[in-house]
């Protein structure tokens, strides 16, 4: 399974192999006949390889972005979609878990890497976007970033177990003991 330069593993394998399914290229093809400006993509990868090129065409990114978000947003079938954004959008959650690693140390790589691929999920899910929107892909992530911040200091602090000296009760321990 590859992982990240920065951190867990993210299954790019099954999300490949997702969006290589019967299914899903059943529900991108509707797509791209509902709406022309995915014409020129024919597979989801070659769409995913248009936003990688980093091409000085942000209009048509940000058209496309919003034109899949508000898919994603009307749910079934298009709730698939999740795995494209998942896909899409790796670069930037391995790049956000890098930024909050340090932030969440005392817990599990693994549940940091799954919170910030919900918590992308579901700004995607809620997200009210305007026709006039830029920088789509900026805003969602900079929610995101927010998001699981928020969610890191949410967590519980782990506490280290208190220790009783040998023979004693405790108190020559305690911040309450006085000198008497």
């Amino acid at each position: 399974m590859p992982t990240s330069k920065s951190g867990p593993p993210l299954d790019l394998k099954q999300l490949k192999h997702e969006l290589s399914s019967e299914e899903f290229s059943k529900i991108y093809d509707q797509l791209r006949q509902q709406h022309p400006l995915l014409s020129p993509f024919p597979t989801p990868f070659s769409l995913i390889d248009f936003f990688r090129a980093q091409t000085e065409d942000h209009a048509t990114e940000n058209s496309i972005l919003r034109c899949l978000i508000r898919e994603y947003q009307r749910g079934a079938p298009y709730h698939r979609l999740g795995t494209f954004f998942l896909a899409l959008f790796t670069p930037a959650i391995a790049k956000t878990y890098s930024q909050v690693k340090r932030k969440a140390l005392r817990l599990d790589p693994e549940e940091v890497m799954n919170q910030i691929c919900l918590s992308l999920l579901q700004t995607l899910k809620d997200e009210e976007l305007t026709r006039c929107e830029e920088k789509v892909a900026s805003t969602i992530l900079g929610k995101v970033k927010n998001l699981v911040s928020v969610w890191i200091s949410m967590q519980p602090v782990p506490h280290p177990p208190h220790r009783l000296a040998a023979g004693r009760s405790g108190l020559a321990h305690s911040p309450l003991r006085h000198p008497i």
